[in-house]
């Protein structure tokens, strides 16, 4: 063990030992001055927030346990946090029964001492600033407890002097992140990016537990957080599948499947967000693997008992296991069949580039409709197919959410084939931010227990009941059909007037691009609303113990609020795309435009200057709108003043 390692060792011991009492009497350099506190703040900060329950919400990123400098005032707030992420009241009994589940509420001081902890404070108005100076003596303390383990190491003739410095280097920097400074360092920053764009991601429609989540997920590993928000969405509806539907008229249930885009060039971290927030599927997905494998070791060992048995005059007759799945990244139709016939939950599809999936459409075929295919899936409708085999096979209900990445250089390719028309690019919902550039490596470590508390998370959407738990005898899931979801009263008419505003969207434009864009947005909006809603339950780990006990829940106002706008990012960023598929001809004013048609596909430079001058256009003008406008045309190699056009005309 080397000399690091070895201080390392003993200041932990030292820490857990430390007591400010012990150093006062060590006779150090604190010489009878008073420890660095504020016990009247803390007093009045805790006052406060059992008054009112929103003053947590002005300290909650300030302060962290450690903050406070009495033992009781860290208990107490201690159990504010635990009430806080349970999405629980907050108030003096609900505090008082935290504590007494604790077996804490001896130690500081009984109900009294929360009562009078009340009466030392008028209001809350003033709990950020009075946070703030709790915050920085707790950071004094900790750098005097750092200073004097140093001074401590220094006179301890065994050590090495720069192992000191570097390890005293590393404790003040380390000390500022137990602080919660990067959870302050991280809001920043978000506000930061947030101010930069016109459409900031609505990240506040979404519950404070997932958002404190996907926040530090986002700062540590330098990932755009609305990447990491579309890949939760996704994920979360693939995690809900066919079990639910969200049903807006008795006649129409609306699939929750969402197909997504991350619209972004490389190295920005479309793949790791979608494949850090997929986790949970992918874990489930390998648990099913394994359960498959045993299933078909038994299969196979009654078969051969079976077949080895002299007696059994007929052939083995017992189906064959099939194995489920929770993600494919084949999308061939062969494939996909395979698939729904054994998932009738459905699926998640994950691709890394979308643009590899549209090559591939009918990859198999010399014509074929597989695009179409992929418009039933989206709509949750059944679809038939013919196999290889000859055996026609017909899908009666399907879902399948998809999700990956794509660059906005390759957009144009994949909306070739007529996909705006079809209707293919309006069942996409694009994340394509304002700003994005490359942020700076860091070492930042996700948080302890953060990723598991998002796998509980999904695992609870995963585990909803679906309409045969409550039945004498668990059937196939053959014969799984969607438990329907409604609005409240309330929620409903919310979202009637929302129609009849999106509806004078859809009336003022004329182009037909645009128009798609308004009118899928209004299936997308159920999408999103059931989506919130099962979100929020899972968060506050709502207590649903049947299908029957699930079919009778609503999707109230707090939730379809959110899928507004969350219609409304996804709308601007869709928007945006066809902006950036329009041809940049239209662009250009109309003389510029009848210049560059009245040259041939390859041209010399003079040809279009002559037309210029024709025209009363000087040669600069023509050069800066046409011929450096790299969309428009390349110069030939070898052959100087030699271009050739990249827009037929």
């Amino acid at each position: 063990m080397n000399a690091i390692e070895t201080k390392k060792k003993t200041l932990n011991v030292a820490h857990k030992k430390f007591t400010w009492e012990r150093l006062q009497e060590e006779g150090t350099f604190l010489d009878g001055k008073p420890v660095p506190q504020a016990t009247e703040l803390e007093q009045v900060v805790l006052g406060a927030i059992l008054q009112d329950s929103k003053a947590i919400d002005k300290v909650k990123d300030i302060l962290s346990v450690e903050s406070f400098y009495e033992q009781s005032h860290q208990l107490i707030f201690s159990a504010i946090q635990d009430l806080k992420e349970q999405s629980k009241a907050i108030d003096m009994l609900t505090v008082a029964q935290q504590l007494k589940q604790k077996n804490q509420l001896k130690k500081v001081g009984g109900p009294y001492y929360l009562t009078e902890l009340t009466g030392r404070v008028a209001s809350g108005a003033n709990s950020e600033f009075h946070a703030k100076i709790i915050q920085q003596k707790h950071i004094a303390r900790e750098m005097i407890k750092i200073s004097y383990y140093t001074i401590k190491h220094c006179y301890e003739d065994n050590l090495d002097v720069f192992d000191i410095h570097d390890w005293a280097s590393r404790e003040f920097a380390q000390s500022l992140v137990n602080q919660e400074w990067r959870q302050q360092e991280l809001l920043k920053s978000i506000k930061q990016e947030r101010s930069k764009t016109k459409n900031p991601y609505p990240t506040h429609v979404f519950p404070a537990r997932i958002v404190r989540l996907i926040e530090d997920f986002a700062y540590c590993k330098n990932i755009p957080i609305s990447f990491l928000f579309i890949s939760l969405l996704t994920v979360a509806s693939s995690a809900i599948g066919n079990g639910l539907r969200m049903q807006y008229r008795s006649d129409y249930k609306s699939s929750v499947a969402l197909y997504m885009a991350l619209v972004a060039p490389p190295g920005i971290g479309k793949t790791w967000a979608i494949k850090l927030m997929a986790k949970p599927l992918l874990k489930r997905d390998r648990e099913l693997q394994e359960i498959h494998k045993l299933a078909m070791e038994g299969w196979r060992e009654r078969k051969s008992d079976w077949e080895a048995d002299a007696r059994n005059l007929e052939p083995f007759s017992e189906p064959m296991p099939h194995c489920q799945q929770t993600f494919v990244d084949d999308f061939t139709m062969e494939s996909l069949v395979k698939v729904f016939l054994n998932n009738k939950k459905g699926t998640f599809g994950l691709m890394d580039e979308l643009i590899a999936l549209f090559n591939s459409l009918n990859a198999y075929r010399n014509k074929g409709s597989d695009g179409q295919k992929f418009l039933k899936i989206f709509d949750g409708s059944e679809f038939k197919i013919n196999r290889s085999n000859g055996e026609p096979v017909t899908i009666w209900s399907t879902f399948m959410s998809l999700i990956g990445g794509i660059q906005p250089d390759v957009l144009q390719q994949m909306a070739s084939g007529g996909r705006i028309g079809d209707g293919t690019m309006g069942r996409f919902n694009f994340d394509y931010p304002e700003m994005l550039s490359r942020p700076d490596p860091n070492n930042n470590e996700i948080r302890d227990g953060y990723i598991e508390e998002y796998h509980e998370i999904m695992e609870y959407i995963m585990n909803l009941p679906t309409h045969y738990n409550d039945q004498e005898q668990i059937r196939d899931d053959y014969d799984l059909a969607p438990i329907g979801i409604q609005f409240t009263d309330a929620a409903r008419e919310a979202y009637f007037q929302w129609l009849i505003e999106n509806n004078k969207k859809y009336n003022a434009t004329d182009q037909e691009s645009e128009q798609t864009v308004h009118v899928k947005s209004e299936n997308q909006c159920l999408r999103f609303a059931l989506l919130i809603q099962v979100i929020i339950w899972a968060c506050d780990n709502k207590k649903i113990d049947s299908s029957a006990a699930l079919a009778f829940l609503r999707v109230d106002v707090e939730a379809l609020k959110a899928a507004f706008e969350l219609i409304e990012y996804y709308r601007h960023c869709s928007l945006k795309v066809l902006d950036k598929l329009e041809s940049p001809l239209s662009k250009l004013k109309a003389e510029y435009i009848a210049i560059y048609k009245g040259v041939e596909a390859v041209f010399h430079i003079n040809d279009m200057l002559k037309l210029a001058k024709a025209a009363g256009i000087s040669d600069a003008s023509v050069r800066r709108h046409i011929i450096r406008n790299k969309e428009l045309i390349h110069p030939i190699t070898g052959k100087a003043g030699m271009y050739q056009k990249k827009i037929a005309s």
